[in-house]
């Protein structure tokens, strides 16, 4: 069988770097709704510890992320207490629409982003009143941490209900950047020489008084990588499909290398090794032929007898597996990987196959070079 030699994250040109900025979401995953049926491999939003946090993702502990993230760590703590309060109190078995709205207008008090993941934990189990207003509360934000939020209930959320609405929110985030950021690109500059981008996208923003708000891009691509990166095959599909979902073309080198995942296959000893039971498995084709391989001679008084020792010997072949790998496709990432890579070809990619050197060489060196000349050409005004 021919092997495909590959490594996750080979074609993501560029380094990680804005991998670590994310803050307050921590990289962790999801709790889901009681009402569902639960999810097994959905660990906690929010990290139970920074520093191990740190260690995992190889954050430096003196960078300005490392101090953010103690900082983000510490307003969860403070607030945790209250938020449960506000569970406890206002929500879960509780039928009474005003003490369910007040509550929900306590939860919505706490605008803190970094709060954000410790939601996620506290209140996906809750009925859809409540999710409602919490993935309104990450949308209106327009915050890295509500978009990464929104993402990651995209791809976790524990029910068909949560992973809708974090697709739909998020949609709707990425639109509402785009149509900004468009708007402020057709404005003139101003005598500074600096164009109007951050007073247009300030003056629509949703909430208060706002600073440049960020690409929603960057928060969905870190949530992307990790489901494709330690998710299972449920969450692997599930990151592939929201990348297609969102149209990040960008993502195709990281689909491409999570469609097929390989390692060693367990259960021999070390290479080289002669002894069959070390072997992962065998094949004997032969012939065994008895003879005797020892005789000893038993004599006592009026009588004589031979003990007799038997062997065998083995004509034939034997197949001896020492090493192996196994490769698992993951036929969830290569779907979404066509339907993606066609959208954006304008033809159809399957034929591409699982190879991950064919997907490279087209994206690197037929679709970024075209993509490129296309917008260099409809960025030249008319004569």
């Amino acid at each position: 069988m021919q092997q495909n030699r590959h490594r996750n994250g080979t074609f993501a040109r560029g380094g990680t770097g804005w991998l670590f900025a994310l803050g307050a979401i921590g990289v962790g995953l999801f709790a889901g709704p009681t009402r569902a049926q639960d999810d097994g491999d959905m660990p906690e939003a929010a990290p139970a510890d920074v520093e191990e946090l740190m260690r995992d993702r190889g954050i430096d502990a003196n960078s300005g992320v490392a101090e953010t993230l103690r900082e983000q760590q510490a307003r969860r703590k403070a607030a945790e207490k209250e938020l449960r309060r506000v569970r406890l109190k206002n929500f879960g078995t509780m039928k009474k629409v005003e003490i369910r709205q007040e509550g929900i207008a306590r939860l919505r008090s706490h605008t803190d982003p970094a709060l954000f993941a410790l939601m996620v934990d506290l209140f996906s189990r809750e009925q859809n009143d409540v999710r409602d207003a919490m993935t309104m509360m990450f949308h209106e934000s327009a915050s890295r941490e509500g978009d990464a939020s929104l993402a990651w209930l995209a791809i976790y959320g524990r029910d068909e209900y949560l992973r809708n609405k974090g697709l739909t929110l998020l949609t709707q985030r990425f639109e509402d950047e785009k149509r900004l950021r468009e708007k402020a690109a057709k404005q003139p500059e101003t005598r500074a020489g600096k164009g109007p981008q951050t007073e247009a996208i300030q003056s629509d923003a949703p909430t208060g008084p706002q600073q440049l708000r960020h690409d929603p891009v960057d928060a969905a691509r870190i949530v992307i990588y990790e489901g494709l990166r330690r998710g299972s095959n449920k969450v692997k599909g599930r990151a592939a499909e929201l990348a297609a979902d969102l149209k990040l073309v960008e993502l195709i080198p990281w689909l491409a290398a999570a469609q097929v995942s390989g390692r060693p296959a367990s259960g021999g000893s070390s290479g080289g090794t002669e002894d069959p039971n070390g072997s992962l498995a065998y094949i004997v084709v032969g012939t065994q032929q008895a003879f005797v391989a020892d005789l000893e001679p038993v004599v006592s008084e009026g009588a004589v007898a031979f003990d007799p020792t038997l062997s065998t010997i083995t004509e034939g072949t034997v197949l001896r597996v020492i090493d192996a790998v196994v490769y698992t496709y993951h036929v969830e990432v290569h779907r979404p990987l066509v339907r993606l890579a066609s959208e954006a070809a304008g033809r159809d990619m399957a034929d591409l196959g699982w190879d991950y050197r064919k997907w490279a060489q087209w994206y690197y060196k037929d679709y970024l070079p075209s993509r490129d000349a296309a917008q260099a050409s409809s960025a030249v005004p008319p004569k």
